[in-house]
């Protein structure tokens, strides 16, 4: 190793090292967005619940499944010979009509199902989903005065303030008001708005929420505020439950084999490693220019149009299709009239006679021999042969240059 390639070397190393340096201190920006993914570790993740929902049910009575809920009803991927129960967490409307008539016949088995959804319209005749959006005044930190509590004074007394809470309630019309149980509210400037709600069908029952961002990583470990998310789900029966998650502990992306995975679990690494790839690939391509390569010796091009016309015109003489190729000279001939003199040869009459001698300067008797013999040669259908083919060249020889 020469002393040029020892200075990049050790460059190389100082720059290496001054990324990782610059990387490894760097803090990631957090991540606000609501993802309620079991994996994720962000502020809006559910790693914590994942973690510990196993204790709320314990005895290894919780089953996690990523499937579409219509998917799990429809193939019938429950226990249905015990009654079990469905938690579904979701921050959007995951369920379609075909899954609500799938649910309905899951809950009247005697099943529970508990599903968190910022909004839900429709899994309960009757009841839609109103909001305070335009009551509450977002722009203002200190105004905003809303709370969540549960009704059951037995699991809890207290009014939780949970970060991200949406203004989203139950509209119960009174003719419903025996039949529906208010598990919880939304408070807001002391007025109590249902947003927690429970429906015995059959043996079953359906309990619909509408604050999943309760059982998000910030708000479980902020305050007391997991109280709030435990009471919820102590509505759940002590069975097995089936519950909605983002990826399973099994999943590839979850488990990564890759033999970089810690590289690229560890940004500083990550940029570390993209640095001396692209490092060693201006190396190749600067060191390729400097060597010397083989001048290859590139033959010029030759002219073949002689030789293609030559083989054309041997195929024609060959095959002794003399019609053919007096019929292809003549429209030949003319189009370049056309195209060269600009005379219209649509009527080979005195007055196209007339312009072509004019611009041509030729012997106006060889422009007349040569149309008379067009005229012949479209008359006759056997008017060709070897000799008129070589006439025909030499009455167009004699007009066109």
């Amino acid at each position: 190793m020469n002393n040029t390639s020892k200075k990049m070397l050790f460059l190389f190393l100082v720059i290496v090292g001054f990324v990782y340096f610059i990387e490894s201190n760097k803090v990631d920006p957090i991540n606000w967005r609501v993802t309620l993914d079991n994996t994720s570790k962000s502020p809006y993740g559910t790693y914590i619940l994942d973690k510990e929902i196993d204790y709320i049910f314990p005895k290894d009575s919780v089953v996690r499944i990523t499937e579409h809920l219509y998917d799990f009803f429809d193939k019938s991927n429950y226990d249905s010979i015990q009654t079990n129960s469905l938690f579904s967490l979701k921050d959007y409307g995951y369920l379609d009509s075909f899954s609500r008539v799938k649910l309905n016949e899951y809950i009247l088995k005697g099943n529970t199902a508990l599903i968190i959804q910022d909004n839900i319209d429709g899994l309960i005749a009757g009841i839609e989903t109103s909001s305070l959006y335009y009551e509450v005044d977002y722009n203002n930190a200190e105004s905003e005065q809303l709370f969540v509590t549960l009704a059951n004074q037995s699991i809890s007394t207290y009014s939780y303030k949970i970060k991200g809470l949406n203004p989203y309630f139950f509209d119960i019309p009174d003719s419903l008001r025996s039949k529906i149980e208010v598990l919880g509210y939304l408070k807001y400037n002391g007025v109590k708005y249902p947003n927690l709600i429970r429906q015995r069908q059959g043996k079953g029952q359906l309990i619909l929420g509408l604050q999943p961002i309760a059982f998000t990583n910030y708000n479980l470990l902020e305050s007391n505020n997991h109280l709030y998310a435990q009471g919820i789900l102590s509505y759940l029966p002590q069975q097995k439950t089936y519950y909605t998650v983002t990826k399973l502990p099994t999943d590839t992306e979850y488990h990564s084999e890759s033999i970089l995975r810690f590289v690229f679990k560890n940004p500083a690494l990550k940029w570390a490693w993209y640095f001396f790839l692209g490092t060693i690939v201006v190396f190749i391509l600067f060191t390729a220019k400097r060597k010397q390569r083989i001048i290859p010796i590139i033959k010029p091009l030759s002219n073949t149009t002689v030789e293609f016309t030559k083989t054309v015109s041997n195929l024609y003489i060959q095959n002794k299709d003399y019609h053919d190729l007096m019929n292809k000279q003549i429209i030949y001939t003319l189009e370049k009239i056309r195209r060269e003199y600009w005379i219209d040869t649509t009527k080979l009459d005195e007055h196209f006679i007339n312009n072509l001698h004019a611009k041509t300067k030729k012997n106006k008797e060889d422009i007349v021999k040569f149309i008379h013999f067009i005229e012949q040669f479209r008359a006759s259908e056997n008017y060709a042969s070897e000799t008129l083919l070589i006439e025909l060249n030499k009455l167009i020889e004699n007009i066109i240059d």
